[in-house]
């Protein structure tokens, strides 16, 4: 009862998610480095990344459904539990196979949590609050990325394996996640009618797996660049290990100041098609000069310069593709298939992420960055 006086709903949601944030910002930024320090090969941890977000955001729609049946909380407690054992379990396997197969189970259980933890919202705020919560929730969580890439940063500098850093950073993380999920289970504020059958309904109309269609297209051109950044800085040393935290930053910044624009707040909306075009289009010129500056640039000064205006092109792409997608999954469909709706485009977020791993594979081996 006192921890219920002292949490509202949504500062067990921000701490559900912060938390989460901070340890998966951490392995994301790191990944390069412990593919380097582990002996692996970087088409194999792209390979094993992508595998993991594909697989995961598949078996995410069943799931999701059962959090409308059952409860979102009760289901992601259930997948935290496996969050927080995949991590130690990094730490201790032994050998690259298993390894890689740690990851991609660290990868898939990642995308397991997306839909339900999208699906929180919804049940505990008003919908015309929803987006410009969203938005708040994401300028809050950047800043905890902002801190987890600095911590990648602080571990490189005194020497610490990021492998087992990692392993302790989510074993303690998720432990907290799992906490929070249960408190957050007790706290129901908004009227939910369950569903009382487990069926997958597909038919959900035209218009939203056209939606879903745009969401995919425009995470996968624009994570293609993205998805290579930690591999390329990695292979040029530590020495530019600081560009991770300066991508954060400056995403933070941007995020910052669409959050404060008047067509986002109090129920405001931008045309998703003006989103998407503005999204696709930025997206392609950060890929292509990434991939300029990589060959081309062989002075670190202008390499870092290069890469700030990537981060500048790649991150505003993200973000209007990010409050794209948000916009589709709280509008379409029926609130009683809230968290499937939701695990739908989600999915398709996940997808293109996912195939931007499998294309950011192919592109790193065929230009030899």
């Amino acid at each position: 009862m006192l921890i219920r006086r002292k949490f509202s709903p949504e500062a067990a949601i921000r701490i559900n998610v912060l938390v989460d944030a901070y340890v998966t910002s951490f392995l994301g930024a790191s990944v390069g480095y412990l593919t380097i320090q582990s002996g692996l090969e970087s088409q194999g941890v792209l390979h094993a990344v992508g595998i993991g977000i594909v697989i995961g955001t598949v078996l995410s729609l069943p799931l999701a459904r059962l959090g409308d049946v059952v409860g979102e909380t009760t289901v992601l407690g259930g997948v935290q539990i496996l969050q927080f054992v995949s991590y130690i379990a990094l730490g201790i396997v032994p050998g690259h196979i298993p390894m890689l197969g740690t990851l991609v189970g660290i990868f898939l259980l990642g995308r397991f949590v997306s839909p339900l933890r999208g699906a929180l919202p919804p049940r505990y705020l008003q919908k015309e609050e929803l987006v410009s919560f969203k938005v708040a929730l994401r300028t809050s969580t950047l800043t905890v990325v902002l801190l987890g890439t600095a911590t990648v940063s602080c571990a490189l500098f005194f020497g610490i394996p990021i492998r087992i850093f990692s392993s302790i950073l989510g074993g303690i993380g998720y432990l907290i996640c799992i906490l929070s999920t249960q408190v957050l289970k007790k706290m129901q504020q908004v009227e939910v009618v369950r569903r009382n059958s487990f069926a997958l309904r597909l038919s959900l109309g035209s218009d939203v797996w056209i939606s879903c269609l745009k969401v995919v297209i425009s995470f996968a051109i624009i994570a293609t660049g993205s998805v290579l950044i930690p591999y390329i800085l990695a292979s040029k040393g530590t020495n530019l290990s600081w560009l991770l935290f300066c991508s954060v930053f400056i995403e933070i910044a941007i995020n910052y100041a669409i959050q404060k624009n008047s067509r986002f707040k109090n129920g405001n909306r931008i045309s998703n098609l003006a989103l998407l075009i503005l999204a696709v289009s930025l997206g392609i010129c950060g890929g292509f000069l990434l991939i300029a500056s990589a060959i081309f640039l062989k002075s670190m000064i202008a390499f870092s310069i290069a890469l700030i205006a990537v981060f500048c092109l790649n991150h505003t792409a993200q973000t209007f593709a990010t409050i794209m997608a948000w916009q589709f999954q709280y509008e379409k469909g029926d609130d009683q298939d809230r968290s499937f709706v939701v695990a739908i485009f989600s999915m398709a977020s996940a997808l293109g992420v996912g195939f931007a791993n499998f294309s950011g594979a192919e592109i790193y081996e065929f230009v030899g960055l």
